[in-house]
Formats: C-alpha cells, structure tokens, sequence
C-alpha cells in the first residue's frame, strides 16, 4: 500500500536447469513487474493485458510476465502525449536537456537498433529526428536543472536515476505532460527493464 493506492505485483521464483545441466534460480523483481492502482491512476494497460492473458485460457509464466513487463510505454504513448517541436536555436536547450532526460533515454532504447553484439545500441540522425518532445517545456526552464547533469559524470544506471539534478529535470518534463506518480514510476521501471534485457541478451550471446 502506498497511502491510497496499491501495486498489482508478479512475484515468480522458479529453477531453470542451463546449458551445463546445472540449476539456476530466475526470478521477477516486483518492482519491475507491476502496476500502481487506486485513485488518480489509469488501469487501461493493466486491464488491457490481464484481459488477455483471461482470453488465452491459461495462466502459465511467459503469458504472465509479458502481460506484467513495465514496457507499456511504448511508442503509442509518446504519440498520445508529446508534440514534435520545431529545431529552432531558441528551443535548441529545451531539445539537448529533453534528449538527455530519462524520457529521452526511454525512447533510444525503444527506437534504437539492439542486435548489434556487447549490450551495443545504435540510433542513426534519422532515428533522433524522429524523437518526440514537449513543445511546454521552455529552455529557461529546463536550463538549471539540466547543466547540473551536464557538469557531472554519469553514474551507473539505476544510480544515475535516483539522483536529484536527474529527478528535477525529469520532474519538469513529467508535469508538462501531467504524468501521475504511477505513470512517472513505470518511466523509470521501464528503462531499467529495458536496459537491463538489452545486456542480458548480450551475456546470453557471448556466455
């Protein structure tokens, strides 16, 4: 529980024999396989999903896990949310601090090309063209924020999101589009998630 609100969580642990006939243990992190319900929070993806893991008929793990995958924001989200704004100098801040915000990171790792060997991710200018933005979000308001991370090292990722200089840009950007603490929260669960299976194909390849 959190206040009024609630998670709808997957919590799965199985043993999984591999390539040397050796078992290992592969589990869901509840805070990557969930939804944050109760007031002020949308319940169409997770209804949407549930609904049809209901329609399949049965409840095995692979159905499951994919109906829970904290990656249901997707392109069409960005579609329904963000207006392409104009390269114009006076936006050209607005647009650097945008791309290097965590919603910027989400969506490289949504257009970007991933089989490229090593955990690789490539985007071409083509790809960065195509990168939706907030037309609200106005350079001087972005600007303290946003060369606060400009003038640090980037940390590891998982570290590198809970910083406050990351948190304030991001927070900028996420009341803009009037995001809810659900929905801000599955932005970071969802790069994580994203990150995190880009890497593991890369270890599953070379191991």
């Amino acid at each position: 529980m959190q206040g009024d609100k609630w998670r709808l969580s997957l919590i799965s642990e199985i043993a999984v024999r591999d390539k040397n006939d050796k078992f290992t243990t592969q589990e869901t992190n509840p805070k990557r396989f969930t939804y944050l319900l109760g007031p002020g929070e949308t319940v169409r993806t997770a209804a949407d999903r549930l609904d049809i893991v209901q329609q399949a008929g049965g409840y095995d793990l692979p159905l499951l896990i994919e109906a829970f995958s904290v990656e249901k924001l997707n392109k069409d989200f960005f579609r329904d949310y963000k207006i392409v704004i104009l390269n114009t100098p006076t936006k050209a801040l607005s647009i650097a601090a945008q791309l290097n915000g965590t919603l910027g990171i989400l969506q490289r790792e949504l257009i970007g090309l991933t089989n490229l060997g090593d955990g690789a991710l490539k985007f071409s200018a083509d790809d960065v063209r195509i990168f939706l933005l907030v037309a609200e979000v106005a350079s001087d308001t972005v600007k303290t924020a946003f060369l606060k991370i400009a003038d640090r090292e980037q940390l590891d990722l998982e570290d590198e999101l809970v910083q406050s200089d990351r948190r304030e840009l991001d927070n900028i950007i996420f009341d803009a589009l009037g995001l809810t603490t659900g929905e801000r929260d599955a932005v970071y669960e969802a790069v994580i998630d994203l990150v995190s299976k880009r890497l593991q194909r890369a270890r599953t390849i070379t191991g």
